[in-house]
Parts: structure tokens; sequence; C-alpha cells
């Protein structure tokens, strides 16, 4: 008995015990703090983009806490020069593509990108240079002033520049050709409205000078402005349809127009108005200078050239010429020389050469005419090469033919040395009926 109350009474300490303790309390739960609504660049320099006047692309790279948007505006009255993508985005890591375009205008580009998030945002100003100069833009004064200088050195040289300056720009004969094919309208109209009128290049290109020249076989000596005009707007329309590029020639009355002479006659039409004033009535069609002396062959077929001062060929035109005062005269004579006194023999194309012919006293048609150039040329009378791939005869043949054509007092005369029977300016084949295949200042073949 006495150990059951023992036991009761341990049990009821050890109750007692348990019931008068109190647990530790324990602490609330405490909302977590905000975190700050933020956009971090990348590239911290990127608050401030600078861009050249050429195209480009420019990626922004940024983390942001909260979804973003972005939206851009242009200073003053400036038209959207730049466009950015994407427009919006989610929380992260995120970037923005900023595209410009080339500025072509002397004005500076500037803008502002605005990047929103939450109740923030963040600035991105924007930058483009301007042109210093409007590249292949110029007024009609600009314009006359240079054709008529690139005129000038034609006829000293003889040959279209394969560039010229104007200002800070270098253009192209394409170029230079696509300019003449702006302008000569304006000068044709009349007024001086041209002066002042601006005139924008694309930049044109167009063949080279010998695979032009081999496609001529327009005839006529001279032409009205009106058919020049008409020949550059046909060019200017076939380029602007084949990627900025002049075709090698221009059909008219089923004949061939060459670039290369449509860009000389086009510089001259414009050298005339320059000095004059108004357009002519008529120009010459010549692709080369008639007015001075050229030099023989020079770098068409360089093996067969021949310097006109040669000895041999001074001794030629000294015994042709002598007692001769007039240029007519002189002509008739270095052709009557050639006739008599060198035989014609038969082959294709040029073989000899000028000096050769001279020595031999011999040729084709080709080297025949080489002969009669260079003595020509040696006398200061202007000469030039005629090709005839179809000519024909009072028996009925038809032959593929070169001569020369000899220039005096304002016309050019027929000199082919191939014929006894030929006189000057009338060979023994009818020159009515044949075909023209292409006057050359040198004979590519």
């Amino acid at each position: 008995m006495k150990k059951t109350l023992t036991a009761l009474a341990l049990a009821g300490q050890i109750f007692a015990l348990c019931c008068c303790h109190k647990p530790d309390p324990q602490p609330e739960p405490q909302p977590e703090p905000e975190k700050p609504c933020e956009l971090v660049l990348a590239n911290a320099a990127d608050a401030s983009i600078a861009f050249g006047t050429q195209p480009a692309s420019y990626i922004v790279n940024f983390n942001c806490t909260d979804m973003w948007t972005a939206s851009i505006a242009f200073d003053g009255a400036q038209t959207a020069w730049a466009s950015i993508y994407p427009l919006s985005g989610l929380p992260g890591d995120g970037k923005l593509t900023i595209t410009v375009n080339a500025n072509n205008t002397l004005t500076e580009h500037s803008a502002t990108i605005l990047l929103k998030y939450g109740e923030k945002s963040t600035e991105i100003t924007l930058s483009q240079q301007a042109l210093t100069h409007i590249p292949y833009t110029f007024t009609g004064s600009q314009l006359v002033k240079s054709f008529t200088d690139t005129y000038e050195v034609f006829i000293k040289d003889d040959m279209m520049p394969n560039t010229i300056t104007i200002g800070e720009d270098v253009l192209t004969r394409g170029c230079y050709y696509e300019a003449m094919c702006l302008l000569l309208p304006d000068l044709a109209a009349g007024g001086d409205a041209w002066k002042t009128k601006t005139y924008s290049l694309q930049n044109f290109s167009c063949p080279d000078h010998y695979s032009g020249t081999k496609y001529e076989t327009y005839a006529p000596d001279e032409m009205d402005p009106a058919t020049v005009l008409w020949i550059n707007d046909k060019q200017y329309s076939y380029a602007k349809q084949h990627s900025l590029s002049f075709a090698n020639y221009c059909t008219i009355d089923e004949t061939r127009f060459s670039f290369y002479r449509s860009l000389v006659v086009s510089a001259r039409l414009i050298h005339y108005f320059a000095n004059n004033g108004t357009l002519p009535e008529k120009i010459s069609s010549w692709q080369s200078d008639f007015l001075r002396n050229m030099e023989y062959n020079s770098d068409v077929i360089p093996d067969k050239s021949c310097n006109i001062n040669d000895p041999a060929v001074i001794a030629a035109r000294d015994a042709a010429i002598a007692g001769k005062t007039t240029t007519l005269d002189k002509v008739k004579a270095i052709f009557e020389y050639a006739r008599d006194k060198w035989e014609w023999e038969d082959y294709y194309n040029t073989r000899k050469g000028a000096l050769t012919v001279i020595n031999v006293k011999g040729g084709n048609c080709c080297d025949l005419t080489h002969g009669i150039i260079a003595m020509a040329r040696s006398a200061g009378i202007p000469a030039r090469y005629v090709h005839g791939p179809e000519t024909y005869y009072p028996s009925g043949s038809i032959w593929g033919h070169v001569w020369a054509e000899l220039y005096a007092d304002g016309k050019w005369y027929v000199c082919d040395a191939s014929n006894n029977d030929c006189t000057l300016d009338h060979p023994v084949w009818i020159l009515e009926k044949s075909t023209i295949n292409g006057k050359y200042r040198d004979l590519p073949f």
C-alpha cells in the first residue's frame, strides 16, 4: 500500500511539473521586403549611342526585374531614321536591336529611346552624323563647267577621260554620262532654271571604250540635238531597267550608235552650249576630234603601231605632198601616192602596219589604209578608218572592205588605195549601196 502511494505521489509531481511548463513563443512570419524595380544596361556606354552616316544595326543588352516596353521619339521634325525591336519583353535578360538608315542629308539626326518598367524608365539617346556634302549631287552650273572642261581634255587627248572630279566626287564615264542625260533636256528647253537645279546621280556604269566602238555602224557625220537627246533617253531608260548599266550601243534607223560616241557627242553639245548660250542646229557625230592631229594606232594593235614622226613616214609624206599648199591638195596627193606606188595584196585584217607598208610598198586594204592614215596624220590632216562589211561592186560581187577618210575644208574624203581605178572620193565600189560597220580613230582588227 505504501509503495502504491509513493508511486502515485511521484506521478503527481511529474504531472505537476509537466503542467506548469510553458513553451517558448514562436516569431510571427514577416512579409519579404519588395525588390526594387530596376533595369541595368550590360554596357553603361549604351546610354548614349552615336552612328555614322551609313546604315547600321546595334544591339543593346540589359537585365530588367519587371516587364518592360520600348518606344522611340525623334527630335524636331525629323523623319523616322531609326527603328527598334522588340517593343516589349519579360523580366530577366533582354536585348533591343536598333536599326538606322543612311543619313544622306547635311543635317545631324538625334532621337531618344524610352525603356519603361514598372513606374520607372531609362533613356537611351541616339545620334547620327550628317554628310559633309551630298555625294553625286550637283547644280546645273557645276555640271556645265565640268563638262566643258572635260571636252577641252578630249580636244587635247582625243579621248574622253575615264573619270572626272567635281568637288569631292570622282565620276566615272558612266556616271558623268548619266548626268549629261539629265542635263541636256533642260539646256534644250531654254531659260536659266538649269543653273540652280539640283541633279542627283545614281552612279551608272558603262561598257569600256572598245567594246562599244566595235558595234558602230552609224554613218552620218552630223546630227541634230534632238536626235542626240533621243539616243540619250533610250540609253538612260535601258540602264534603269538593267542594274543602272548603259548599253554598248543604241539602235537608230537600223544602225548602231555606240555608248562612247553618245558620250563624246553629248559633251560636244554641252561645250557648244557653254560657248554660245544655245544648242546648235547640227553637231558633228564623229566620236573623235577631227580638228587635231592624232597619233597612229596607239593602243589597239600595239605590235603594228607606228610613230607618225618615223623617218620613213616623214619621207613618204614629203614625197607625196611636195609643192602642195592647201589641205585638199595634200589629201589628194597622199591618196594618189598610196594608190600609184603601193600594190594591193589579198589577206585578212592587219598584218603589217603602216611602217612596213611604206617600206615594202604593199598590203591588203587594212594595211594600205594604215599607211595612208599615218602619212595624213604626220601632215597634220585628220584621218579615220571606215569598215564596210558589205561593199557592192558594179560586177555584183560583195566584199568586206576597209578604207581611209581624210578631212579637208569641212568634208571627209574617201581614200581607197586598193584599186588603181579609184579616184579621190570616188571608189570603184558603190558607196551609196554599201553598208558601214564602223568609223574609227584606230582600227580594232
